[in-house]
């Protein structure tokens, strides 16, 4: 069996000819306290703060309850031979073609059990009766002013069942609008609601003959049922206001003093409708089915195109902060590029400064190179050798030419080795030096030699 959701709020609507009647109960452990009261007009809406309904309600939920007026509700009592609740709707369902006053396609109608001991065998059911255009037409205007009933309670029913009788007797729960008398009339007797009718006294008439004309009637039919027993007693349910205009209409009614108890305010007895409703207590719900799945349905629908209009916000949000970026970085490379433009032509001059500075400092190096070349090439050559030309090219190469007597050969490899070993400063002079080739001419006293050094350029100052 499913578990009753948790309540967080409960709002209770009292609807009038005159305005609305509005109670918001904060919901601790099953238990509701008054947070909010407020009385709006017929020209007014209620706060739709209050009892409209969001994605806040899934893990707060939210209860609204309206109370309608009881002057259009036909009520009866009926005793059935069961005390298993599963079976009370099935069997008021094949009764409430009979008990209806009007066909029952064009009403509504709910039902609420009244408490029984645990040895009784049959149960007593409340059942209420209301046009369903009645019902459709109060329910959508508060539909009007944003609020959506989830349960439709009758308040002097919530009277009743606040505060069971104590005593047999003829039980009256009068009320007024706009002038005209209504009057819940519950007849005990034996323990037991035998009776109970919603009687109307409207302006204009003698109000006390027709409310004894009423009563009378009552009286008589439980006269003939065997149910009812003289003297009657009566009591008037209410304040000393009530007192006041419903004791006159009944004291020649009666033979038995008239007794007064005490009722609810109105606050009380919406905390007591809120408190029932909490609990998941049966009572009476005369909201139409289709109404309540359509709000159900609303709901859902309404949380989707919340969600999806959040996600579409969010999307939104960033192809807008995209375009914003591009545009940012769009403006910061125009930026760039015009700084780079301003640089170009210094740039480009800087370069050809720099080259032409390469080109003067690498005359000037090779200018210095080759008289380095030619001072170590004549340090280094032994005195048996003689140097006949030294051809420096391309900045890199030394081309060296001689001649070295025969017996003195060996000289010509002592003096290679000795350049290959040569430096400038504490660097090598040369990267690389060939080895020498010799050339004997045929009548010749002489060796003709030659080979190439190649400039260590990167350490030549």
């Amino acid at each position: 069996m499913k578990k009753p959701q948790s309540i967080h709020t409960c709002n209770v609507v009292h609807v009038s000819p005159t305005g609305r009647q509005f109670w918001q109960f904060g919901v601790d452990k099953g238990n509701p306290s008054l947070k909010t009261t407020l009385a709006v007009g017929l020209a007014s809406s209620l706060p739709v703060k209050l009892v409209g309904k969001d994605w806040h309600t899934l893990y707060q939920p939210r209860l609204n309850l309206a109370c309608l007026p009881s002057e259009k509700v036909f009520l009866r009592v009926v005793q059935l031979p069961t005390t298993d609740t599963a079976e009370i709707a099935s069997m008021l369902e094949f009764q409430i073609e009979k008990l209806s006053p009007v066909p029952i396609s064009q009403m509504v109608w709910s039902y609420a059990l009244l408490p029984s001991s645990v040895e009784a065998k049959s149960t007593d059911v409340i059942t209420a009766m209301v046009e369903r255009d009645y019902v459709e037409g109060s329910v959508k205007q508060l539909e009007t002013e944003g609020y959506f009933p989830d349960r439709i309670e009758l308040p002097q029913l919530d009277q009743l069942l606040a505060r069971l009788p104590d005593q047999d007797g003829v039980w009256l729960y009068p009320s007024t609008e706009l002038g005209n008398l209504f009057c819940l009339a519950a007849w005990w007797y034996g323990g037991m609601l035998r009776n109970l009718q919603m009687i109307q006294l409207p302006s204009g008439c003698d109000q006390g003959l027709l409310l004894q004309d009423q009563l009378l009637k009552a009286a008589w039919a439980g006269e003939v049922e065997g149910w009812l027993n003289f003297p009657l007693q009566c009591l008037v349910v209410g304040d000393e206001s009530v007192q006041n205009t419903w004791l006159p209409l009944l004291k020649d009614w009666v033979e038995t003093p008239v007794e007064v108890r005490s009722t609810f305010s109105r606050s009380e007895l919406a905390e007591f409708t809120a408190r029932r409703a909490i609990r998941h207590e049966h009572a009476l719900n005369l909201l139409p089915v289709e109404f309540a799945d359509k709000y159900r349905q609303t709901f859902v629908d309404g949380l989707w195109m919340r969600a999806l209009g959040v996600v579409f916000g969010v999307y939104l949000l960033g192809v807008l902060g995209y375009f914003g970026m591009l545009q940012f970085r769009g403006i910061q490379q125009g930026q760039v590029e015009g700084k780079i433009n301003s640089l170009k032509v210094s740039y480009t001059n800087a370069l050809q400064l720099k080259e032409q500075v390469a080109i003067l400092q690498d005359q000037y190096n090779l200018k210095y190179a080759s008289m380095d070349c030619l001072r170590v090439a004549s340090e280094l050559l032994p005195p048996e050798m003689t140097m006949t030309w030294l051809v420096f090219s391309k900045g890199q190469t030394i081309e060296l030419h001689g001649n070295v007597p025969s017996d003195q050969a060996s000289k010509l490899s002592d003096y290679n080795d000795a350049l290959r070993q040569a430096t400038a400063g504490d660097q090598a002079m040369f990267s690389r030096v060939s080895p020498p080739t010799s050339t004997t001419r045929p009548g010749a006293s002489g060796v003709s030699w030659t080979f190439t050094c190649e400039l260590n350029r990167a350490e030549v100052p």
